[in-house]
């Protein structure tokens, strides 16, 4: 097997392991609001970040696609060159996405359910995060260039 093969797999089964501990992650978060352990804000959002695109979820689907095809093609294409920085910034950017895009093709809506109270910033939730630290990381990655 060749090593860009050797990178694929092993960039497959990191993000099916990731993708798992977000959605346990949700999954306990939301158990524990349940037995009022923990308060949180359940918002039913038919939208992208701070409500764009509300109640055009059809779009949205579309458009996640089209752009997590987009990620999957560069990570192929580059996965040989990637160091970890990349691998971890790559990993958590598609797991987010895919729980987001898996939530609103299941459910027509993504639930946001963290809210932080001392300042003004819509609710959001656990793959909300994911994608933004791979973001942050890839940003980090091409400003140390």
């Amino acid at each position: 097997m060749s090593k860009k093969s050797n990178k694929i797999i092993s960039f497959i089964f990191k993000l099916i392991v990731i993708t798992f501990c977000g959605i346990l992650l949700k999954k306990i978060t939301l158990y524990l609001n349940t037995k009022e352990l923990i308060k949180l804000n359940i918002i039913k959002n038919t939208g992208a970040a701070f409500s764009f695109l509300n109640d055009n979820t059809f779009t949205l689907i579309i458009i996640s696609f089209l752009l997590l095809g987009f990620v999957f093609y560069y990570i192929y294409i580059n996965i040989e060159e990637f160091d970890i920085y990349n691998s971890i910034a790559f990993l958590f950017l598609t797991s987010g996405a895919i729980l987001n895009l898996s939530e609103r093709i299941i459910y027509g809506r993504v639930d946001d359910f963290i809210e932080l109270p001392l300042i003004n910033f819509p609710v959001f939730n656990y793959y909300d995060i994911m994608i933004t630290i791979g973001v942050f990381l890839l940003i980090i990655k091409i400003l140390k260039k």
